[in-house]
């Protein structure tokens, strides 16, 4: 289903319009993706995010890549969207990735109804899909990005629930078998921690809030 929605033909126009074509491929990643971790499926979360489309210039790469939400949303769709949906016209520092937070919900609400629950689950779905990201942009050459997400503000205002943090010291513990490792998402227990440090500098870098 996935593979069906990613539109990768060619298009002209406006940009920001064009990635829109893949926001439904966007929502139906993510709630795969929360469910996946939910159900402590990590073969299934290291399969959605390494799994091989094409992106809107007509690249071979990863969902990791062309899937994320400030991949296919433009920061002010983004936000006057996001504002649309909660009502609320303050700005937010992640508006890509508090509305993609947003609409998901209801589309996970039978297996994540806690709220709390719903936003961990989430958070660690932000910062695994980062690393891969950033995994998947080394891989091929290009310059290392972290999409930091509303990692960039959770991890600061709820330190008992810094899971970059969290997920580093699992790795620590556990090395070679390590779910994400084991999985096959990331190559090995040292590269992983690499990448959660190189997430856990590039949240502390954005922004000063």
């Amino acid at each position: 289903m996935l593979d069906r929605l990613v539109d990768d033909s060619p298009a002209n126009g406006l940009t920001n319009l064009i990635a829109l074509h893949n926001y439904p491929a966007t929502l139906v990643l993510t709630a795969g993706l929360l469910g996946a971790i939910a159900g402590k499926k990590w073969h299934t979360v290291s399969t959605l995010l390494r799994m091989p489309v094409r992106d809107r210039l007509g690249r071979d790469t990863t969902a990791s890549i062309a899937l994320l939400p400030d991949d296919v949303l433009e920061s002010n769709s983004a936000m006057a969207l996001a504002k649309q949906r909660r009502h609320d016209d303050s700005n937010f520092y992640v508006p890509a990735s508090e509305l993609l937070h947003d609409s998901v919900r209801p589309l996970v609400q039978g297996i994540l109804q806690d709220d709390r629950l719903y936003d961990e689950t989430f958070d660690e779905y932000e910062a695994i899909a980062a690393i891969s990201c950033a995994q998947e942009m080394g891989e091929r050459g290009h310059p290392v990005w972290y999409p930091v997400g509303r990692l960039l503000w959770r991890d600061r205002h709820f330190p008992d629930r810094h899971v970059a943090g969290r997920l580093a010291k699992q790795v620590a513990t556990q090395g070679e078998q390590w779910k994400y490792v084991a999985s096959g998402l990331f190559p090995s227990a040292a590269r992983a921690s690499e990448l959660l440090a190189g997430l856990q500098n590039a949240v502390s870098r954005r922004g000063v809030f």
